[in-house]
């Protein structure tokens, strides 16, 4: 069984650390090119990828919703159904790893989407369907970049959830800050998600 893992990080970069960088890419390299190879013999296995991005609506009257929580203390984003942009990106991941295409071919867009206005339905929803195709979640690492709200918080509390969703105990969520790279007022999010399918015989 293999577990593939996903990390990101942003940083405005130095000249003292252009050395380390080049370091850091060729190890990088080497891993990617001996995970890809380990990959490729699991005829079995299926990887899916997403990123999800929202900006806020700052004269928003409704909460953040976020990992299928409400965050009382920020405003709704921008995006179709509850604009959830950390489901949204996981939704994406499974429909990608399935061959299913994406989150808008499967839903539409718009404020409520076939009918479904509440994206942790429509996740459980995927998870049933992919599961009917004879798929499983083996894995899911999510991570979340932002100023706020701070993952950390919750953390245990989202990986519950989405585990106990995507029928597997292997979730990992976490949060990063842009570093000041959006500027020091940026309030959008950005979700990837990387998730392991298995196909049974």
């Amino acid at each position: 069984m293999i577990f593939v893992g996903l990390g990101t990080d942003i940083h405005q970069y130095s000249e003292d650390s252009l050395k380390k960088t080049a370091y850091r890419r060729q190890l990088i390299e080497n891993n990617e090119q001996d995970q890809g190879s380990r990959i490729k013999d699991q005829d079995d296995g299926a990887t899916g990828s997403a990123v999800e991005g929202h900006s806020d609506l700052p004269s928003a009257i409704c909460h953040l919703k976020l990992y299928g929580l409400t965050w009382s203390e920020y405003p709704r984003l921008t995006g179709d159904s509850d604009a959830d942009v950390g489901l949204h990106s996981i939704i994406d991941a499974l429909l990608s790893g399935s061959q299913k295409g994406d989150i808008g071919q499967r839903f539409g867009v718009g404020p409520n989407v076939n009918g479904l206005y509440d994206s942790l339905a429509m996740l459980k929803l995927v998870v049933e369907e992919i599961m009917q195709d004879g798929f499983r979640v083996v894995n899911l690492v999510s991570q979340c970049i932002c100023n706020g709200p701070r993952i950390s918080k919750r953390k245990s509390e989202v990986q519950k959830l989405l585990a106990e969703v995507l029928k597997t105990p292997f979730v990992n969520v976490s949060g990063k800050t842009s570093e000041g790279m959006f500027g020091a007022n940026w309030s959008g999010i950005y979700v990837i998600s990387n998730a392991l399918l298995e196909k049974k015989d």
